[in-house]
């Protein structure tokens, strides 16, 4: 695999000031307005926030586990507002795994179609340059 680097053969995005300032895993905004990409990395960042979003699942199933033991034998008003609050709470807690496994995907798709564009582009410029 080629570093991080110029998304090669010339290829160039044009970016906004605002853009140029938002820091980045995974690419960087260079001052002459170009984006350097590294779909190695993209990659590997896939599979750290599909592993984040396993991991909170798995956490989430335990803490579900306890809390629906405890709530079991909790009677009254503070039981029912607790348990409220819990689901309120998990819920949340769920679409933030949603979240993680769906930009696990996306930043996965992405790197793997930044790849496969290098890759015919740069069989494009051989054709070109060898005639």
């Amino acid at each position: 695999m080629r570093p991080a680097g110029r998304l090669g053969h010339g290829h160039q995005c044009v970016i906004s000031d605002l853009w140029g300032r938002l820091p980045g895993v995974m690419f960087r905004f260079m001052a002459d307005n170009t984006v350097r990409v590294d779909p190695v990395v993209m990659q590997g960042a896939a599979v750290s926030l599909s592993g984040a979003a396993e991991h909170l699942s798995t956490q989430l199933s335990q803490l579900d586990d306890q809390v629906g033991q405890m709530l079991g034998g909790w009677q009254g008003a503070a039981g029912s507002a607790y348990g409220s609050a819990w689901e309120l709470w998990h819920k949340g807690a769920r679409e933030v795994e949603l979240g993680l496994s769906i930009l696990a995907r996306l930043v996965g798709q992405a790197g793997g179609a930044y790849q496969s564009n290098e890759a015919r582009s740069a069989q494009a410029e051989r054709s070109v340059r060898d005639g």
